[in-house]
This record gives C-alpha cells, sequence and structure tokens, in this order.
C-alpha cells in the first residue's frame, strides 16, 4: 500500500492511522518509510 498525506508531521501519521482502523493495523507485519524519529512513534504507537 501507498499512502500520501500532507505535511511531514507526527499528525499526518496519526491521521492515516485513524482511517486505516484498528484491526488493519494490528495485522501490518512490515513497514517501508522515511527513519524520521516522528514516523518512527506513530508507527510504534499503532502497529
Amino acid at each position: 500500500m501507498l499512502w500520501v498525506g500532507k505535511d511531514r508531521r507526527q499528525e499526518t501519521w496519526e491521521e492515516f492511522f485513524s482511517l486505516f482502523g484498528e484491526q488493519n493495523c494490528s495485522g501490518v507485519e512490515a513497514v517501508a518509510m522515511d527513519m524520521w524519529d516522528p514516523y518512527q512513534a506513530a508507527v510504534r504507537k499503532h502497529c
């Protein structure tokens, strides 16, 4: 899956995870992304 959000902020990823849903997040096995700390924090929080 590819998702593009506006701005480079943790809140942008939080929006994605809200749309993606808790059940889908729990099934995520791997993530490829920019290794920017706010992105990592959002992924760790939700996956």
